[in-house]
């Protein structure tokens, strides 16, 4: 596969279409529903851990080209790799991104290896090389990078919103968000605790924001992902 273009794709509410019935597909429908897209899943028949998911919906079918109408991407996953090509085919006509698993020279786009920490995803991919060397290097980043960067992430995510209103000048705002996310900030953060950051944010910010103020924020944030990461756990 060629050098793609790198984006983070915002799929709730949209129509995606999984087309295979077995383990692989499983994967792709977990994947698609973390993000609350509108999951199809096509097939003759299902294996057990597809049939009991109630968050998706199944046609007990043979592949057909209508099932792409209104589709944003689809993944290929069946056992046959002509039917697979053809669906690629397919996709293309209707301009439908099309992924086909472990083939890379017929994808729109390849699934890169994901490290998720709050907040925080970092993605490695080899443009369809190894999977599994992606895998590998998202493994040794992940040993790497240190375990405060969540909470200090999940207080900058909380914090933004604030800075949008409060300050006006967009120079300045890119100025104090460069200053906030760099290593003065997190080792203030890691080392002081987060009282006596939030007291620096406000000096740094000319009192703009108060400690209080970003104390509660950030805690209303963390609620709410706690509560959006338990429901990603019990689907």
């Amino acid at each position: 596969m060629q050098e793609g273009y790198y984006i983070l794709l915002g799929l709730k509410d949209r129509r995606c279409v999984v087309i295979g019935g077995g383990s692989v597909a499983t994967r792709k429908v977990e994947a698609l529903c973390r993000c609350e897209a509108e999951v199809h899943v096509i097939a003759p028949q299902f294996c057990d851990m597809l049939a009991k998911r109630t968050d998706v919906t199944r046609h007990e079918m043979k592949y057909d080209k209508s099932v792409l109408e209104k589709t944003v991407l689809a993944f290929a996953c069946t056992d046959d790799n002509e039917l697979n090509h053809q669906i690629a085919v397919d996709c293309r006509e209707m301009g439908v991104l099309c992924n086909v698993v472990d083939d890379p020279e017929w994808c729109d786009f390849v699934v890169p290896a994901v490290l998720k920490r709050g907040p925080i995803q970092i993605a490695v991919g080899t443009a369809g090389a190894s999977p599994y060397l992606a895998g590998r290097i998202r493994d040794l980043i992940g040993s790497w990078l240190d375990r405060a960067y969540e909470p200090f992430a999940r207080k900058l995510a909380a914090l933004r919103p604030l800075l949008m209103q409060r300050i006006s000048q967009s120079d300045s705002r890119k100025t104090i968000y460069q200053q906030l996310a760099g290593r003065e900030s997190f080792d203030r953060f890691k080392r002081e605790g987060t009282e006596s950051w939030c007291k620096w944010i406000a000096q740094n910010t000319h009192n703009e924001v108060s400690p209080e103020e970003i104390i509660a924020l950030a805690t209303q944030y963390a609620h709410r992902q706690m509560n959006e990461e338990r429901k990603e756990i019990e689907r």
